[in-house]
């Protein structure tokens, strides 16, 4: 007869050979620190805490919880993790290490994956003269910021950041519509994202003041903008 410990053993051992990234169960070495938030009042203590590193990761994970009848809490850098429901029953999937953003100036298109930050995307698009429509954290998921609204410093001439999301890819069977709301056959269940699209904008090359006036002038006209759409 199987003991509780055999079954968990089995359990934890069949899900750390399908992820490339790590598993940490609570008496692993390594779990509170897998479990931390970058809200650190939020005391999280999860069944099992995933770290993603890619979303094939992320789909075994998933799989692995739905077969078990686990409650999913998907989570980037956890800046908003304390309105989370208790997760002592739940999988912590955590995407933060999914950083890998790509720039594609000629397009004003970017890549970017689920926990990627804003300065992994503003840093190597202002490299092409591209900003991105972020908030004034550096440190805060660009997924999370933008699927939650997301007011940034553009906000009063571009709008919220979800409303210039055009896709987004999901790494479970949801689909994204354009303006970035989850369209499902079970509305009760979130998708998880892999990457997000979005547009930012490019603003005058220059430095110091001067860039600074060019920058002003060209908010107060309305002439046609450089886009880039951030994927």
């Amino acid at each position: 007869m199987d003991t509780p410990t055999a079954t968990v053993g089995r359990s934890s051992t069949a899900l750390r050979s399908t992820i490339a990234g790590d598993v940490f169960f609570p008496d692993d070495d390594g779990y509170d620190e897998a479990r931390q938030a970058f809200a650190l009042a939020a005391d999280q203590r999860p069944a099992v805490a995933v770290l993603a590193e890619s979303a094939a990761d992320v789909i075994h994970a998933v799989r692995w919880a739905r077969a078990r009848g686990m409650r999913i809490a998907p989570q980037g850098t956890g800046h908003g993790a304390s309105p989370l429901e208790p997760l002592e029953d739940a999988m912590l999937l955590r995407t933060l290490r999914m950083r890998r953003v790509d720039i594609y100036p000629a397009t004003r298109i970017a890549r970017v994956e689920a926990g990627a930050e804003w300065q992994d995307v503003t840093v190597p698009a202002a490299e092409h003269g591209l900003a991105a429509l972020a908030g004034s954290s550096a440190n805060v998921g660009v997924v999370g910021y933008t699927l939650g609204g997301g007011v940034g410093w553009l906000a009063r001439r571009y709008g919220l950041a979800a409303n210039s999301v055009t896709s987004t890819q999901a790494a479970n069977r949801h689909v994204a519509d354009r303006v970035g709301r989850v369209a499902s056959g079970d509305r009760a269940e979130r998708s998880i994202m892999a990457r997000l699209a979005f547009f930012i904008m490019g603003p005058p090359i220059g430095t110091g003041a001067s860039m600074a006036n060019q920058w002003r002038g060209r908010l107060r006209t309305d002439g046609k903008q450089n886009v880039l759409n951030l994927a």
